[in-house]
């Protein structure tokens, strides 16, 4: 239906956005607790192998190949977080792109996974409305968290890990549960790429996918959780937009980053922003009523 009133192309370009708006929160809810993690495409690799394969050699049903793509990459950000915990802004981004390279090179030489050809013939299952409830089922859980004793704990670490950690606040746990978390949703929008692409290579996941879903957060806003959809929607839809000046688009798209950077250094979206447009929402509701 959706096909039939924007076309099948735009409606690629909308699957495409939904799965960066994902890749997104991914990384927003490890960088909740101040950790710039710099392996999530690869974790995203992890899930997008492991759901694919399971496709192919196995009569799993697509929700269930998800999930075990998303556990598997999960219990991976946990391995790789725990060596991490004492390391901070820049050595933790080093250090976790080292991670990311590692896997992407296993992803390379493991011949039995497809090795640097990467899985092809993943049955096509990933639509725009499956894709867009799992977007709908992390925005829940994300509200859902807003303000509540977790979250408080997270931003207290991301502020000042010395004085949560004075106040009772067990940084290691949280470190580590908001990088499995991360590295979850990162793997079930890995799987629902490579079920929509249908193949898939290791060097995909490498350093300038995890740049790419970097930057979905830092433009979007870092503050709250509506900035990384919006800032992946932005940055997915755009260079679509730009194609009339197929010349001059890239150099227009930069600008408007350099631009956003040096006036919103907090993101298109921060509290102040999304607490004007609630309420403006509030009195339009109001006002029909």
């Amino acid at each position: 239906m959706i096909a039939s009133l924007v076309g099948p192309y735009w409606e690629g370009v909308l699957v495409n956005a939904g799965i960066n708006a994902i890749l997104g929160l991914g990384f927003y809810i490890t960088f909740t607790t101040g950790q710039m993690s710099m392996c999530h495409a690869a974790l995203m690799g992890v899930g997008a192998y492991t759901s694919g394969l399971l496709s192919i050699h196995t009569p799993l049903p697509f929700a269930v190949v998800l999930f075990l793509g998303g556990i598997h990459a999960g219990l991976l950000g946990v391995l790789i977080s725990y060596p991490c915990l004492r390391l901070k802004h820049f050595y933790l981004a080093i250090a976790t792109l080292g991670f990311g390279e590692m896997l992407v090179t296993i992803g390379t030489i493991w011949e039995s996974i497809g090795g640097a050809l990467g899985v092809q013939g993943v049955p096509l299952k990933t639509n725009i409305y499956n894709v867009y409830l799992f977007l709908l089922i992390l925005i829940y859980f994300f509200q859902s968290l807003w303000g509540s004793t977790f979250w408080r704990a997270c931003k207290s670490i991301k502020d000042d890990d010395v004085l949560a950690a004075a106040s009772g606040v067990d940084i290691a746990k949280y470190k580590g549960i908001t990088f499995a978390l991360g590295a979850f949703i990162c793997g079930v929008g890995g799987g629902l790429e490579i079920h929509f692409t249908t193949a898939t290579q290791p060097f995909i996941y490498g350093i300038w996918k995890s740049t790419e879903i970097f930057t979905f957060t830092i433009i979007g806003g870092i503050e709250i959780f509506i900035g990384p959809i919006f800032g992946a929607f932005v940055l997915t839809l755009l260079p679509e937009v730009l194609r009339a000046v197929s010349n001059e688009r890239m150099i227009i798209y930069a600008v408007m980053l350099i631009l956003i950077l040096i006036f919103r250094p907090k993101g298109l979206i921060d509290n102040d922003v999304w607490a004007r447009c609630l309420s403006f929402f509030r009195r339009i509701t109001f006002v029909r009523g």
